[in-house]
């Protein structure tokens, strides 16, 4: 929680975007808006800016822009 806002991005210009919420980036990706050469960052997820074809290998079966599950051993 609290770590929605932090996704920003490198636009095709190589201006500086965000931040933006776990929903804004998985409503633009599900809608076909990104290419997979798009630079992606998140603190926590992803601290480095990456091509989110790079994420997406890293991320399978799961967006890189839904929060990962809650670890078991938390309360």
């Amino acid at each position: 929680p609290g770590l929605g806002g932090l996704w920003s991005y490198k636009d095709p210009q190589g201006e500086l975007q965000g931040p933006f919420t776990d929903a804004e980036m998985q409503t633009w990706y599900e809608a076909g808006y990104f290419p997979l050469s798009l630079l992606v960052r998140h603190p926590q997820r992803a601290p480095a800016f990456l091509p989110l074809g790079q994420l997406l290998e890293q991320h399978v079966g799961r967006s890189p822009f839904v929060p990962p599950p809650p670890s078991a051993a938390e309360p």
